[in-house]
């Protein structure tokens, strides 16, 4: 952090779970290294739903002190939370509880099916199809409540072309990580590479900008709930 500050960063950032955010010393030592915005994963509005989804007993609690000691430091806050079976149906419940703690942006993902989410997939795998009324239902509340933000990633725009705009796919990250083992010279390319498009898709109005599926979404879901979109039957959407 205080290299990037070094370095002038207009904005120093960091993605978290939130636990260590907790104490307050640890805050303000990252604030004063130059730390001024921060996002946190959080996963449900209740401690049963949250620490349930960790695994972590007390995580959820920990996140609610966090809240109130970046909020003393003035520090900007942002929720990235995953779309599951256990959450989906919550989510306007989710959106209303952080509000009420001063936080007016969201960002949803659509997990990816590797690593643990292939292990857990029965237990808190839900369909893109199956979450998209609440996740509508989400939107338009924040939509409602004129929230800074809420934001969409790894969902493709047929399956909800009246925020299109929302999908974090359709704006490139331009962004090259570096590891101590390896080096991803573009993230857009590389996302790209793990999705598919059906022949189906020539069809839709999104066939250049939409990058598809993930491969790995369809290996446990497969493609039949992916329609093309014509002009009318967005117009008909909106």
């Amino acid at each position: 952090i205080r290299f990037a500050k070094r370095l002038k960063f207009d904005v120093i950032r960091i993605e978290t779970n939130g636990i260590a955010l907790a104490y307050m010393d640890y805050c303000q030592r990252l604030v004063e290294a130059g730390l001024d915005f921060v996002k946190i994963s959080i996963h449900g509005h209740k401690a049963k739903f949250h620490d349930f989804l960790t695994q972590v007993s007390g995580s959820f609690n920990n996140i609610l002190k966090a809240i109130e000691n970046l909020h003393k430091l003035k520090v900007r806050i942002e929720i990235n939370t995953v779309i599951n079976k256990v959450n989906y149906k919550l989510y306007p419940q989710f959106v209303n509880f952080f509000v009420n703690m001063g936080i007016g942006s969201f960002v949803f993902i659509y997990p990816l099916y590797t690593g643990r989410m292939i292990q857990n997939w029965q237990k808190v795998g839900v369909s893109i199809k199956e979450s998209i009324p609440y996740l509508k239902r989400t939107l338009e509340l924040i939509d409602a409540l004129e929230l800074d933000k809420g934001i969409v990633f790894n969902i493709p725009p047929c399956c909800l072309p009246e925020y299109k705009d929302r999908m974090v796919e359709f704006s490139p990250f331009n962004t090259k990580v570096e590891a101590p083992d390896t080096t991803i010279e573009s993230v857009d390319y590389n996302r790209i590479k793990a999705k598919t498009k059906f022949k189906r898709c020539l069809k839709c109005i999104y066939f250049e900008s939409c990058e598809g599926v993930w491969n790995d979404y369809l290996k446990f879901f497969g493609d039949k709930e992916f329609r093309p979109v014509s002009f009318r039957n967005e117009k008909g959407k909106n």
